[in-house]
């Protein structure tokens, strides 16, 4: 598989320190410039993702920068994650990972990594594309204002890192949602599978 980025901010691209200028691009496709990079294919119910599946603020915000796109390009995702953090409320849920109960409650937002790349530039840090394993993010509810951090610390790759987010690693992960949850799945908003 050869990749040329043409989306807003090419996060599977990026992730995999790709060409993001398209003559580069189809010049390393005809020509095999990098070495063959092993990834997982994941699956959120029958759809295939390969950078994140995520709910809670992934979603508003996904739906907030959707129309903004065309006039601010990749500024539309922080415009979106704002005013999503301001208006979305947290999501009850359970998320058991291998079998076992990760987390039980309230959370502001969930991410399963492969590459960890979403959101027009945000990463998990801790991801490794062919270990694997599946990289779990939780964001649990705490203050509205604490959410400021933890969007800094998706765009730093720190977000694992940070008090009040939960990380866990396995190779299958199940989560309860209320009926009606979206889950952004590589950038596309899907409802619960």
């Amino acid at each position: 598989l050869a990749v040329v980025p043409t989306g807003t901010e090419n996060d599977f691209a990026r992730a995999l320190d790709l060409p993001l200028d398209r003559e580069r691009a189809l010049d390393v496709a005809a020509n095999g410039d990098l070495p063959t990079t092993r990834i997982e294919l994941l699956r959120s119910g029958d759809r295939p993702f390969v950078n994140a599946a995520s709910t809670g603020l992934a979603v508003t915000a996904a739906h907030r920068a959707r129309p903004l796109k065309p006039s601010l390009g990749p500024l539309a995702y922080a415009v979106g994650g704002v005013r999503a953090g301001l208006t979305a409320d947290p999501i009850e849920l359970r998320i058991r990972v291998d079998g076992d109960v990760a987390f039980d409650g309230e959370a502001w937002h969930v991410i399963v990594g492969g590459t960890g790349a979403f959101g027009g530039g945000s990463r998990l840090g801790r991801t490794d594309t062919s270990d694997e394993l599946l990289d779990v993010a939780i964001v649990e509810r705490r203050s509205r204002l604490a959410l400021i951090r933890r969007a800094w610390g998706m765009r730093r790759g720190t977000l694992e890192d940070q008090d009040g987010v939960r990380h866990v690693r396995g190779s299958h992960v199940e989560m309860d949602v209320p009926p009606g949850t979206e889950f952004n799945v590589d950038g596309e908003i899907c409802p619960l599978q």
